[in-house]
């Protein structure tokens, strides 16, 4: 939980920079303690500093009031898990004469890959000739 002002604050919308601009990138909403949760999307691995702010309708003004930004920095490492082969490929739309049968006029692929752990940002790559390297 981030601190937002002298406290926490509760049901406020929470805004994010992700890269040091001044702009929100992202943003969630804090429950009733005041306590939220934000993964922020897209971020290279390496040294990273996201910053945080409360915002909230104030009738006063007639538009949104801002607290300032609060940058918490942390180190973002590569998940170095290979995915362990867990996981599904199969047709999406499986048109044979049985759900399969492995016979579709539509090639559309779906599937998962695990590896017990979160697997974001992994790549599928497919053989489509069986030669062991990855076709295009």
């Amino acid at each position: 939980t981030v601190q937002l002002a002298n406290g926490q604050i509760p049901n406020t919308m929470v805004q994010f920079d992700h890269d040091g601009d001044g702009t929100a990138d992202g943003a969630t909403t804090s429950d009733g303690s005041g306590g939220f949760q934000y993964t922020p999307a897209r971020l290279a691995p390496g040294a990273v500093s996201v910053s945080a702010r409360a915002m909230a309708w104030d009738d006063t003004l007639g538009g949104f009031a801002y607290g300032g930004w609060v940058t918490f920095s942390f180190t973002l490492e590569s998940d170095t898990t290979p995915p362990t082969g867990g996981g599904s490929v199969e047709l999406l739309h499986d048109t044979g004469s049985s759900d399969s049968d492995h016979i579709s006029f539509d090639s559309t692929l779906t599937g998962y890959v695990s590896n017990g752990a979160p697997v974001a940002y992994y790549s599928m790559e497919f053989d489509f000739d069986g030669d062991g390297t990855p076709d295009d």
